[in-house]
């Protein structure tokens, strides 16, 4: 459900050669507080640690390869910032990227955590704030006082964020073409009043926004225990409680009762066509349906998506244009199945001596041919058994992949949904009927077409 989070992980890098390191002192241990509650984790078996302050900490041992996966996922995203304008909430991570810690730009305190072969990134969702990395395990203390820094040692730095904006703003007209381009058009034509969109545009941050930014931020801080710090690794349990009774009592933590902002989300209804020029032909074609995100839902959908993609690739195949199929499964502002076909002409240099690529329109139709059969699709149980046994390898494979339970557990404490566990049993109990049910939803919901037409 959440983006990509962090940079790949960091083998020694690069500027360990040239780098000097400014003169920076990390935050020092804090009074030690005590361990108010331990428990284990029923989902990803791990231990978990509620202190006196309320702030909770998770912590899974599995085989990292001496390095530690680690996330601080807040409640709290720019859905709740006040006096936010439409589409600023897309740039409020990089408005943060640009701070100043402990005195030392942004762009250089990544740097020096790069030097100690470590990654930090930061993403401000709708409704959550994350800061995600890797480091060495013998690093685990640099990445508490990595994150005592961001939260108590924070300056705005405007020139920076003005800098950074000025190139945003022309990479964003470079690209105006672009599937993020294009993306950010079909968002804004599915629910033209919702303030909260995801993509970029140019000219969406206005005068007062770095106010505005900080005083989100300065709250999001003050209350860590509204949250979870993750930690997965193969590392020392007892070592880690104590390196953790030293510095969690210096987050700022604070009594309250969250409530997730209300906000009113009314996609159009029906199916909608756009033309546009651009400097390539495509197709994009955006599916979205109201659905409970149930773990037998979010596997139906998965299966729908599938068949979908399979359908698409037979009608399409000789149509000179590459078909890319993607789906999600949003939680917030509601809970939606949102399915994606993007078509681009492909290179003219793959195709056999005798195709002719099909105009947009053409190869839209054959799209229209697929989508309006929806609601009398067939789904034969043999072609559903192949797509269970993909989907169990896919998912016990990335169950090897620590990022994963990192993005698991933030999932179950941030939005109370697990779809891991008894995933096995869950696959196979979801038939052809509740794959059907499914793909009737997304025929009941909206659809937007968005064709760009190449300008000879």
């Amino acid at each position: 459900f959440y983006a990509a989070w962090s940079d790949s992980f960091v083998n020694p890098s690069p500027l360990d050669a040239f780098y000097e390191k400014p003169s920076f002192a990390w935050a020092a241990a804090s009074p030690k507080i005590k361990v108010k509650e331990m428990k284990v984790d029923p989902m990803s078996g791990g231990t978990m640690l509620t202190y006196t302050n309320g702030f909770r900490v998770i912590c899974k041992k599995m085989n990292t390869d001496g390095k530690i996966y680690w996330s601080m996922a807040m409640n709290g995203g720019y859905g709740s910032m006040d006096g936010i304008s439409a589409g600023e909430g897309a740039y409020l991570a990089d408005y943060f990227k640009r701070c100043r810690f402990a005195g030392v730009e942004g762009e250089t305190f990544r740097d020096m955590l790069l030097t100690d072969h470590m990654t930090l990134d930061v993403n401000v969702g709708l409704t959550a704030t994350f800061f995600t990395g890797v480091a060495p395990k013998e690093n685990a203390s640099q990445v508490l006082q990595t994150l005592l820094t961001l939260s108590n040692e924070r300056t705005p730095d405007e020139e920076a964020f003005a800098c950074f904006m000025n190139d945003e703003e022309q990479r964003l007209d470079l690209m105006r073409h672009s599937i993020h381009a294009r993306m950010a058009a079909i968002d804004s034509i599915m629910c033209p009043d919702f303030r909260y969109t995801q993509y970029k545009s140019s000219g969406k941050v206005t005068s007062g926004f770095s106010k505005r930014a900080d005083a989100f931020l300065d709250d999001a801080f003050s209350k860590m225990n509204d949250g979870v710090l993750v930690l997965v690794g193969n590392m020392d349990e007892d070592k880690l409680k104590k390196l953790l009774m030293d510095y969690v009592g210096g987050f700022r933590t604070r009594d309250f009762a969250f409530r997730r902002p209300v906000m009113r989300y009314q996609p159009v209804s029906g199916w909608s066509t756009y033309t546009v020029d651009g400097d390539r032909n495509c197709v994009d074609v955006a599916l979205s349906a109201r659905m409970p995100v149930t773990a037998e839902n979010y596997i139906a959908a998965y299966f729908a998506t599938e068949f979908l993609r399979r359908r698409f690739t037979e009608v399409l195949s000789d149509s000179g244009m590459y078909a890319e199929v993607s789906y999600n499964c949003r939680i917030y502002p509601e809970e939606r199945y949102n399915l994606l076909l993007s078509l681009t002409e492909a290179s003219e240099d793959g195709f056999a001596s005798d195709m002719v690529p099909e105009t947009p329109i053409s190869a839209l139709t054959k799209v229209r041919t697929v989508l309006s059969e929806l609601h009398s699709i067939e789904i034969s149980d043999a072609e559903l058994k192949i797509f269970k046994a993909r989907l169990k390898n896919e998912i016990a494979t990335e169950m090897k992949d620590p990022s994963y339970w990192v993005d698991a557990i933030v999932l179950r404490y941030l939005d109370g949904k697990d779809l891991s566990t008894g995933y096995a049993s869950k696959i196979d109990s979801v038939t052809p009927a509740k794959v059907h049910a499914v793909l009737n939803m997304l025929d009941a919901g909206c659809k937007i077409e968005y064709v760009t037409s190449k300008k000879y």
